[in-house]
């Protein structure tokens, strides 16, 4: 009971915070013009859809990730670039900026037996802080890479927690192990055999002389 119990008061608090992301982060994304960093990036982002192709140049910009994750985000409301407003862009880091969050909450908490922090109220205050941060709410509403960025390296952190604690786990015993020899090798059961005739004894003893010399 109280085991169910604490599962049910944990996926609450998930949906709390998940909830409270999505109130920050989404009401009124339209209303702040585009700074010039996220009209570039949306620029770039139209290339690739009045065109259908996108090149990058290694030398200029970034690289195509973040255009490749807004086309469907654009292509759900427009088939043009002249279509597209800013809903359709800062949408993406929003949607990166709630993956961070769920694999924050995957990095889980050593009362459990493997994780980053010591338990959940830790766990789920740390999901809480990057919730309510001014610095994150900004940028995740934020045409650019930098929520992307944050995005991979939680899952980064995530794989390395759980390949320490994969490597930290007690081995299983070996189930295949070398069996005994169940068939030790038999005594001899036939042992040679003592001689039952053995050389008989002189039944007929010589003789003593019966003529003696005088």
């Amino acid at each position: 009971m109280a085991h169910a119990l604490s599962r049910v008061l944990g996926w609450a608090a998930v949906a709390a915070i998940i909830i409270g992301a999505l109130v920050l982060r989404v009401p009124r994304l339209d209303q702040r013009p585009m700074h010039g960093d996220e009209a570039n990036q949306a620029v770039r982002t139209g290339l690739l859809l009045d065109q259908g192709y996108y090149h990058y140049d290694p030398a200029d910009h970034h690289g195509p990730t973040l255009y490749f994750a807004a086309w469907p985000f654009c292509r759900a409301s427009a088939d043009t670039f002249a279509g597209t407003t800013e809903w359709n862009f800062r949408l993406v880091p929003v949607t990166f900026s709630l993956l961070t969050l769920l694999l924050m909450l995957g990095l889980g908490s050593c009362a459990n037996g493997h994780g980053l922090f010591v338990n959940r109220v830790g766990l789920y205050s740390a999901a809480l802080l990057t919730v309510v941060s001014p610095a994150m709410v900004y940028y995740n509403r934020f045409f650019i890479q930098e929520s992307m960025l944050l995005t991979f390296l939680t899952g980064m952190l995530l794989c390395a927690v759980r390949y320490a604690s994969a490597l930290s786990a007690p081995k299983p015993e070996t189930r295949n192990q070398k069996p005994e020899t169940r068939n030790p090798k038999p005594e001899t059961r036939n042992p040679k055999p003592e001689t039952r005739n053995p050389k008989p004894e002189t039944r007929n003893p010589k003789p003593e002389t019966r003529n003696q010399k005088p």
